[in-house]
């Protein structure tokens, strides 16, 4: 489908143009990005002319469905341009031309085609001067409208749109190197996170180095990091000396706008447009991993930048292969697609779809339905997955199958709806709901019919019936029906009387009970309540800050947003029905947002645990058992950390079934792990095996109890909640436990890093790949990872140990071997794959134990004695072996 546009020379169908020919790649500029954007039409707002000018590949335009359509963009300044890209949609022009224009009135056709093809299509004429460019499209080729998914203008060599008098060129990616230090202006450890910190550090060629920068106009620039997507922000919008500057999701503010002002010398400085104050590398500091923050302007060498393009390294990787390549559904026109997602090292942008070697269409989710085939016929399908760089993977494996016979159509009806009833009606109005009904292929929606009448369609299993008369008796049937027109038996029959005009409802619902806050953060308070009741219905919930309506809800949740930081807030929440009757408020609930704190410890992003530098932090430590072995732990602890390791966990009791630890206890433990440079890992092994939610919630009242311990301890200690809690295999239950206690310890203002044991005595990762990433979405911080116990079971041989492994971390989870050996109770362990895949795949591990397991339980002590003078064979193998401690442990950097 995509050719060369140069093919139509011979053709002669260009109009005042030079020869077609390929514009150099090392002289594109893209003059049109993020430029301001007009069109004759659009045909939603999903597809404004915007979104073929904002460089994301996955997004278009697509205007009304007719003929002689234009869409047409402001390059801000009469510029040079030679040359466009447009990437069209399968809704492509059969007839166009391109135009130029300096006042937007008198228009010059550069190029013109009867003869259009779609695809992307690349196309050079002779360099006009011009601030307005347009497609204009004569004729479609299709019966929807024209649609472009990008449409890119080239400046001619030697000429971009206006720097600004910098030479900076919109679209360029720069790498920032500090004049002071001569240090790259970086975004912390690569993180994608919002909030990321962003310092200097030493040229390392890494994206999170590098910068887009994007002409905002009036002068300022957005400068967008390369391996995250997101803008250099500067935390809050605040004007104060120091204010931090972090990455952000690109909002288009003022503190994302940076004026960038020769200062001589090959150098910029960066002013932000919020506060006026400089970039600035914090105290001129050299260091690697230097705060950088905003200052005032003071032309220091610590605010001078010079901008080097980047130009040879460029994303290049391309992303995996999609695989499990299906089809869910098929007629004899259609089949629908599913795969699973590809991985990418920036990210995936889409995914193309082929027919034998044809492109048929592309998705930006992991489906997509081909239609327009041949009843009872083969195909073969591939999908391959696409990058925002334009890098494309491999093709997924094939998928033969064979479209439905013209002569074999559904005729099967869906079955009828059932429990038909009303949920709440007034004068006027019926409120319907019923019972989904099922169908061989798929129900398509269902017919709402009063009496023998068609009232109205539904595609979901409610629907209000309107325009009744008051006091009057009335029958409704609902009728399913599917996408081949079959339609069910009607449902039975609901009688029901509107309400009497002269008696209209005046009883207000109850008033909401049990309002609660499950999450908070710095900035926002998630709430819910048990629902109202009234004597019709009730329609919706309002919620107050204080006295002001800050939103509504119809459901019993709602997050109250754009709070500020550490701050106190009285919030209620009323009820109120269709009649506009409003309850009487619920009780009040006090609740105090987060304090503002950036990398105050260790924090998860994606399958990665970074340190409170911003460095990955891969565990390699041991299990002590200290609560059990009292008085050990000021030799074992220091025989650890000889041993090479970074890590300790430590065994504790809340008092449930061993002799409580105390604060101070655990306060001194923390301070002689901190001594040795060592991560404390603390967790209490009293819900070991226990299904009891109130087991587990007693633990985390233990840990509330202990959080001035944990407080300001969240650069060297990670709280593994409740050891091995949940000894049934059952995924469900455990994350519901989970849920529950982690928005708990939130609201206590513990902001630790947190460990939570799979199910099944540590054992059973099913219950981690069904139910974890909901556990981590009930932490409000984001700040959770998970453990695998590997024994006898989850840790039996090579294949067990890469799929349990491989499993979590396609989640997108964070994970550790919190506990292995190399045997147990019921069979061999393979601890060489444990520790070879863990250190091949970068997640980390923990030995259990040092020394004290009981009788029969020897073989899982490492050491000989508690000083480690000599160790077991299970201790030579973890700590010795290939990939042990000794050979791949780094210590924690926020000991350096």
């Amino acid at each position: 489908m995509k050719r060369l546009l140069s093919c139509l020379v011979i053709l002669g169908l260009f109009v005042n143009l030079l020869p077609l020919t390929t514009v150099s790649a090392a002289t594109k500029v893209n003059v049109a990005l993020n430029k301001t954007a007009t069109a004759s039409s659009t045909e939603d707002s999903s597809k404004t002319p915007a979104m073929a000018f904002d460089g994301n590949p996955s997004t278009r335009w697509s205007s009304s469905y007719s003929d002689s359509q234009w869409i047409s963009v402001d390059l801000g300044t009469v510029t040079n341009v030679n040359g466009v890209k447009l990437n069209w949609e399968t809704a492509y022009a059969k007839s166009y031309k391109i135009e130029t224009s300096k006042d937007n009135n008198n228009w010059t056709t550069v190029y013109s085609t009867t003869t259009g093809q779609g695809g992307i299509n690349e196309i050079s004429f002779a360099a006009s001067s011009a601030r307005y460019v347009r497609m204009y499209g004569i004729q479609r080729a299709t019966n929807y409208g024209f649609s472009i998914w990008d449409f890119e203008v080239y400046a001619a060599e030697g000429n971009t749109t206006d720097p600004g008098q910098t030479g900076i060129v919109s679209g360029g990616i720069y790498k920032l190197t500090a004049q002071h230090s001569g240090k790259n202006l970086e975004v912390a450890g690569g993180s994608s996170a919002d909030g990321a910190n962003v310092q200097q550090w030493t040229d390392n060629g890494k994206t999170q180095q590098q910068w887009k920068a994007i002409d905002v106009g009036g002068g300022y620039y957005k400068l967008i990091s390369g391996s995250s997507g997101k803008a250099l922000d500067v935390e809050g919008a605040f004007t104060y000396d120091g204010a931090n500057v972090q990455q952000w999701t690109d909002n288009g503010q003022a503190n994302q706008k940076w004026k960038i002002i020769d200062v001589g010398g090959g150098y910029y400085k960066l002013i932000s447009g919020s506060s006026g104050k400089a970039l600035d590398v914090a105290g001129g500091s050299t260091a690697d991993g230097a705060n950088v923050q905003q200052w005032t302007d003071n032309g220091n060498a610590q605010q001078k930048w010079k901008f080097t393009q980047v130009t040879t390294q460029q994303d290049t990787t391309a992303p995996t292969a999609p695989t499990n390549l299906a089809s869910t559904s098929k007629t004899d026109t259609t089949v629908t697609l599913t795969w699973s997602a590809s991985t990418d090292n920036v990210g995936v942008a889409g995914y193309d779809i082929y027919r034998g070697t044809a492109l048929v269409g592309s998705s930006t989710t992991t489906n997509y339905t081909v239609t327009g085939l041949t009843a009872g016929t083969a195909y073969s399908f591939t999908v391959k997955a696409k990058d925002a760089a334009g890098n494309v993977s491999a093709a997924s494996s094939v998928l033969n199958i064979t479209t439905s016979s013209s002569t074999q159509q559904d005729t099967t009806p869906p079955t009828a709806p059932t429990n038909l009833t009303s949920t709440s009606k007034t004068d006027t109005t019926v409120t319907l709901t019923w019972t989904a009904s099922t169908d061989n292929v798929g129900v398509a929606g269902y017919d709402i019919y009063r009496g023998t009448t068609l009232t109205g369609s539904s595609t979901t299993t409610n629907y209000t019936v309107t325009g009744l008369t008051a006091g009057t008796a009335y029958s409704f049937t609902v009728k399913a029906k599917d996408a081949a027109g079959n339609v069910s038996a009607a449902s039975s029959v609901l009688n029901i009387t509107t309400s009497s005009s002269t008696q209209q409802d005046t009883t207000p619902p109850t008033a909401p009970t049990n309002l609660t806050s499950t999450s908070k953060t710095d900035t926002t308070v998630t709430l819910t309540w048990t629902a109202s009741t009234d004597n019709v219905g009730v329609a919706g919930y309002d919620i107050y800050r204080g006295t002001t309506l800050t939103g509504s809800s119809t459901s019993t949740n709602y997050t109250v947003t754009g709070l500020t930081a550490g701050t106190a807030y009285s919030l209620t929440v009323k009820a109120k029905d269709a009649a506009g009757n409003v309850s009487a408020a619920s009780s009040v609930l006090n609740v105090t947002t987060n304090s503002t704190t950036k990398n105050a410890g260790f924090y998860i992003d994606g399958t990665t645990l970074y340190d409170a530098n911003g460095n990955p932090f891969v565990m390699r430590g041991i299990n002590h058992a200290y609560t059990w072995y009292k008085g050990q732990e000021a030799v074992a602890i220091p025989a650890i950390a000889k041993t090479g390791a970074n890590t300790v966990r430590i065994v504790l009791s809340d008092g449930q079934q061993w002799t409580k630890d105390s604060l101070s206890t655990l306060q001194s433990l923390i301070t002689l792990c901190e001594q040795n440079k060592l991560v404390a890992i603390v967790e209490v092994h009293d819900g070991t095996g226990s299904d009891s939610a109130a087991v587990l919630d007693n633990i985390a009242n233990y840990w509330i109890e202990m959080k001035s311990a944990l407080i300001g301890k969240e650069k060297t200690v990670i709280l593994n909640i409740a050891n091995e809690w949940y000894g049934t295999w059952n995924g469900a239950d455990w994350a519901k436990g989970y849920t529950s206690v982690i928005p708990k310890l939130r609201n206590a203002g513990i902001k630790n890093t947190l460990m939570v044991d799979g199910a099944g005595w540590g054992q059973y990762p099913q219950s981690i790949f069904d139910y974890g990433t909901q556990v981590f979405n009930s932490d409000p911080l984001k700040n959770t990872m998970f453990s695998i116990h590997m024994y006898e079971y989850a840790g039996k041989d090579a294949s067990t140990v890469k799929s349990n492994i491989d499993n979590v971390l396609n989640k997108n989870l964070a994970l550790v071997i919190g506990e292995f050996g190399i045997k147990h109770t019921n069979g061999d362990v393979d601890e060489a794959t444990i520790m070879s895949y863990s250190q091949q795949k970068g997640v980390g591990y923990l030995g259990w134990s040092w020394k004290g397991n009981g009788s029969g339980l020897e073989y899982l002590d490492m050491a000989n004695d508690w000083a480690g003078t000599s160790y077991t064979e299970q201790g030579n193998a973890i700590i010795n072996g290939p990939n042990g401690i000794k050979a791949t442990s780094k210590i924690c950097t926020v000991f350096n």
